[in-house]
């Protein structure tokens, strides 16, 4: 598995665009202009963000109607919708069986499943990746992490046990201030992680020592 970060993220804001002739009057500008007036997001949205994380990781079945109760609970004044909104840009969803994962829309179009029939049976064929939300101050990123096809089955159990044990361990016990501050920490935690950290679960190597004995000559030297 390997570890990204998606940064763009990390300076979201909302506004809206105009190019209206009549616009033109009351700012002074030419027709051809695009004004856009950026709104930075609030320190409650932020706020509101962090906890759904937080109540996510701990359990991740709780719908939106669900993560609105707990919010009002806190004094946050948010409802069923934009709970879900949140949830969304977050990218986060319960985990539960839905209904008629069968059917689709007509009109909707329909992608080809590149990987239909192909046999995955060596390392580096085919990858998927999978994301987690992490709080900044005046914002938030995404880690990412690659995960190898050829061992998925284990990977994708695995690496949500790691974003779980990194949020306690690391995120939720650290205000980063910016993304670099937030690529150095995490970066540092992953390093300690694979090189320096006994597993019982690896009789008490390291997963460097396991998996890659190779990457320990240039750490090492």
């Amino acid at each position: 598995m390997d570890f990204g970060f998606s940064s763009g993220v990390g300076s979201v804001i909302s506004g809206t665009v105009s190019t209206a002739s009549g616009f033109v009057s009351s700012t002074g500008l030419v027709n051809t202009s695009i004004y856009y007036k950026g709104t930075p997001i609030s320190d409650e949205e932020l706020a509101c963000k962090e906890i759904i994380d937080h109540l996510h990781t701990d359990n991740p079945a709780w719908s939106a109607r669900q993560m609105s109760a707990q919010l009002k609970a806190r004094g946050y004044h948010v409802g069923r919708r934009k709970a879900r909104r949140y949830m969304n840009e977050m990218d986060i969803y319960p985990i539960y069986p839905k209904m008629n994962l069968s059917k689709r829309m007509q009109q909707a179009k329909v992608c080809p499943y590149l990987l239909r029939n192909a046999v995955i049976d060596k390392p580096n064929q085919a990858r998927s990746i999978d994301i987690t939300y992490i709080p900044i101050k005046r914002g938030f990123l995404y880690l990412t992490a690659v995960i190898d096809w050829h061992s998925r089955w284990a990977d994708n159990i695995m690496i949500e046990r790691w974003f779980r044990s990194f949020k306690y361990e690391e995120a939720y016990l650290t205000q980063y201030n910016n993304i670099k501050e937030a690529r150095t920490a995490i970066g540092q935690y992953i390093r300690t992680y694979n090189f320096e950290r006994h597993h019982s679960a690896l009789d008490y190597q390291t997963p460097a020592e396991c998996y890659y004995p190779a990457m320990l000559l240039p750490y090492v030297a």
